[in-house]
């Protein structure tokens, strides 16, 4: 298991080189994988000990990585702020989720009307497509699941 040790250590080395301190996670990470011969899946315990560590180590909000990019949904006479995250491999995201700033009870009266709800999905679909996120050949399969909209990237 990794040591509070090892990375303070490490971490010193990594000042001295000048190295960037977003980076210094996944270096670590690589370094770990290297040292004690074995692959670190990034949700792991090994991996999560290295991510809190540094983000202990350094100014709050340093490591957030932050969105893709930001659309704006205007609703109930208000402009929101989509948040669109940056993805890797499959995963299925809701598309509420993506509404940071709006309320819960703003969302719930949103996807109690289906019309409303149905609108902004698709909206969001689209913000989602035009950075290329959905392979060319297939189109976003949408998917209604427990009152939610969610995307699922194939």
């Amino acid at each position: 298991m990794v040591t509070e040790k090892w990375i303070a250590n490490l971490n010193a080395e990594f000042r001295a080189a000048g190295m960037d301190q977003r980076r210094r996670p996944w270096e670590a990470i690589r370094r770990y994988s290297e040292e004690f011969n074995t692959s670190v899946d990034i949700t792991s315990d090994v991996a999560e000990t290295i991510y809190k560590w540094f983000e202990s180590h350094s100014k709050p909000g340093f490591h957030h990585v932050g969105s893709l990019y930001e659309a704006v949904y205007f609703y109930d006479s208000q402009f929101w702020v989509v948040s669109i995250p940056i993805i890797f491999g499959g995963v299925q995201l809701n598309a509420f989720d993506c509404l940071h700033e709006m309320p819960d009870g703003v969302k719930q009266q949103m996807m109690a009307d289906h019309r409303q709800a149905w609108e902004y999905v698709v909206y969001w679909a689209d913000c989602l497509d035009c950075k290329g996120l959905a392979a060319p050949h297939s189109f976003p399969n949408l998917i209604l699941t427990s009152s939610a909209f969610f995307y699922e990237d194939w």
